[in-house]
């Protein structure tokens, strides 16, 4: 793994691969409006709900999820090149270069309460981020939710999926049951999309967060009861690395339960959005009083 504060000289092609790869994108992504999709714009928003993808997933995810959340709560769905509107374009295959990208395209949305939601490769992204922010001293998040994750400290022990020549990898895609059928049988379509999938699993399987901060927001964690990648027993271990007492919650279905058991998931989130809001209110109120 790369740290993102020390890039040493043992690890100078990689060091000289993010260069690379941000100064091809410096000036092109950086303040792209494609970096973020918001159905349903809000200026008045009392809290911004940030959400990062899965691996080979996009906006669509969450976007239907902004009708539901609770008034004042605008939602942000995070969207990297390579998928969306930035179909065509290289998507990012490392972790520190994607963090330079991310924090400049969030950076104007920080400037008020926020909290962040990722699922799968989009929880360790969004723990990166957050992990990023408070080395820079920068406002954090009041409530981080992990979906569908292993601790961001978790070594992966099989073999790479992302160097896997086409077939086994579309083999894995199949196993996974994130990647419609159809999809994995049009050979036109995968060749556009091999690409991102193979890009967004080298971070996956590299990305192992080494440090040894503690994160003081609240912390929810989600899984699937039947996900044979991430167990439910796994799911405590996010609790490691924040002060406040890890809050788990479980649901039917598989790896991508947040597809499957949307209804429910959003649900969740709405209830503990509201709570937060509610609070943010009353801090407000007891300032207030002269």
């Amino acid at each position: 793994m790369i740290k993102l504060s020390q890039i040493d000289d043992k690890n100078a092609n990689n060091k000289f691969q993010i260069e690379r790869d941000i100064n091809a994108c410096e000036g092109m992504f950086f303040m792209d409006k494609r970096w973020t999709i918001i159905p349903k714009k809000n200026s008045s928003a009392r809290l911004r709900l940030i959400c990062f993808p899965y691996a080979g997933g996009g906006s669509r995810t969450y976007q239907s999820w902004a009708a539901k959340l609770p008034d004042g709560v605008e939602l942000v769905a995070v969207q990297p090149p390579g998928r969306g509107t930035f179909i065509g374009t290289k998507a990012y295959n490392n972790m520190a270069s994607l963090m330079v990208a991310l924090e400049q395209a969030l950076k104007p949305l920080l400037d008020r309460p926020y909290v962040l939601f990722g699922h799968s490769l989009g929880s360790r992204v969004a723990f990166e981020f957050l992990n990023q922010m408070q080395l820079k001293k920068q406002r954090l998040p009041e409530v981080f939710f992990a979906s569908g994750s292993c601790s961001p400290d978790t070594v992966k022990l099989k073999a790479p999926t992302h160097q896997l020549p086409d077939a086994q990898f579309i083999a894995e895609l199949q196993r996974l049951n994130g990647t419609p059928a159809e999809a994995l049988e049009n050979k036109e379509l995968m060749s556009i999309l091999l690409p991102l999938l193979r890009a967004d699993f080298q971070i996956a399987e590299t990305y192992c967060y080494t440090g040894i901060s503690s994160f003081p927001c609240e912390l929810y964690v989600l899984g699937g009861e039947n996900d044979v990648d991430v167990p439910v027993e796994s799911l405590s271990r996010w609790g490691d690395f924040f002060s406040k007492k890890v809050q788990i919650h479980t649901f039917s279905g598989d790896h991508f339960f947040i597809e499957s058991y949307q209804d429910e998931v959003v649900s969740l989130v709405r209830q503990i959005l509201h709570t937060c809001l509610l609070k943010a209110e009353a801090a407000h109120s007891i300032a207030s009083v002269p």
